[in-house]
């Protein structure tokens, strides 16, 4: 049995009776404005879930929690400065982020690879940042896998033509240096994994509570970071009955997994799109993601709210059918 196939029929236990129900959440500013406070609410949403959430032994053990946001130009411009890097204007850049092995001999392995693997796809790679964390709540059993985390800056290369150019040419870096480290096959507490290479966004994950998710990456908590959506996911318990998969450090943010419907509705308050989980039919996340990358790829989502809104009720309706 791989680490990703159930066991067969025996004794009581039935494979067919398996489903799967993590928690996500989705809030958007519906005029494409970002903010911190749509961060925030994203992660207030992630708290909402704790209860839903699997723990282990150790009650400060979670299953897995992070956080999508759109790129928080303003942190990584400011924080490369540091590094003495002027970053290329907001699209023309991308951010990274990255779990290392806790080696630092492995960990140079994989950074080579990388470097070399940006530089033969023709991007230019600018520089590592150091992720501030905060481990002190964290389990003992999550601290014994905790990675090295970072963030890898990549500018576009010279022949790349715009932007979704330059994500095929971070998916295709990505890849490559995926399959170039599975080959080194290093024997590491905290496996190499890359939770996120976009232009566009960035993760924040782990196996954390779903409430210590900005605890842990302080970068959350800092004002400077801002974005006009924000897509949160904890893992529920339902998901997997094997203890390998469930102890893994890095539990993919978005999976191709069904999860409970989730109420939509227009915020007169903050003119924000709100999230909210109920105990509803099963739903394909795309339609969350679809949405999601509609507020990112068009700068004001309200241009056609009455559409979006007929999407909305005809999306619903087809679901309770």
């Amino acid at each position: 049995m791989t680490q990703f196939e159930r066991p067969e029929q025996q004794g009581l236990y039935n494979p067919k009776n398996e489903h799967d129900a993590c928690g996500l959440g989705f809030v958007a500013n519906i005029h494409g404005t970002k903010s911190h406070t749509i961060v925030s609410q994203g992660l207030q949403i992630l708290t909402n879930l704790t209860h839903r959430g699997a723990t282990g032994y150790d009650s400060k053990l979670g299953d897995g929690a992070g956080i999508l946001i759109q790129m928080p130009d303003t942190l990584i411009r400011d924080e490369a400065k540091k590094l003495a890097i002027d970053l290329p204007v907001s699209g023309q850049y991308a951010c990274g982020l990255i779990f290392f092995p806790q080696s630092t001999q492995h960990r140079n392995q994989c950074e080579k690879i990388i470097t070399d693997i940006i530089k033969e796809e023709g991007q230019t790679f600018l520089t590592w940042r150091d992720v501030p964390t905060n481990n002190s709540n964290i389990a003992d059993a999550a601290k014994a896998l905790e990675p090295n985390i970072k963030q890898v800056i990549i500018a576009q290369g010279k022949e790349v033509k715009d932007q979704n150019h330059f994500e095929r040419k971070l998916f295709v870096i990505r890849k490559r240096i995926e399959h170039s480290i599975k080959k080194l096959g290093l024997d590491d507490p905290a496996q190499f994994y890359i939770p996120s290479l976009s232009s566009r966004t960035i993760v924040y994950k782990g196996m954390l509570l779903a409430n210590e998710v900005d605890t842990y990456y302080s970068d959350l908590k800092d004002a400077r970071v801002t974005s006009a959506l924000a897509l949160v996911h904890q893992r529920f318990s339902t998901c997997s009955i094997d203890v390998k998969l469930m102890l893994s450090t890095m539990v993919p943010l978005v999976i191709p997994w069904s999860f409970k419907i989730w109420v939509i509705s227009f915020s007169s308050i903050n003119k924000a799109l709100v999230v909210s989980p109920t105990n509803s039919t099963c739903i394909c996340e795309t339609f969350l993601l679809t949405l999601a990358f509609h507020a990112i790829t068009n700068k004001n989502i309200s241009a056609a709210p009455a559409m979006l809104h007929k999407v909305l009720i005809n999306m619903f309706c087809h679901c309770f059918i």
